[in-house]
């Protein structure tokens, strides 16, 4: 993504236009604000949940085996 170094002289908008510029300016910081808090509590129930896999996981025993045939006998 690319910065864009400009300065935009809002003085020859009207009033109402350089209103509507800085409800919109808050609206974005507010939005991407939101976002970051919404990334890091996703990375955070990410982390929870392998968390959880990881407690409720076991090794299986090196010597393990089963018979599929003997698996699907009625």
């Amino acid at each position: 993504m690319q910065t864009i170094k400009q300065k935009i002289d809002l003085e020859v908008l009207p009033e109402e236009a350089r209103k509507e510029i800085i409800d919109f300016y808050e609206y974005l910081l507010n939005k991407c604000g939101r976002a970051e808090k919404e990334e890091v509590a996703m990375e955070k129930r990410k982390l929870q949940f392998f968390k959880s896999v990881k407690r409720h996981s076991f090794v299986l025993p090196e010597n393990y085996g089963f018979n599929r045939e003997e698996l699907y006998e009625r």
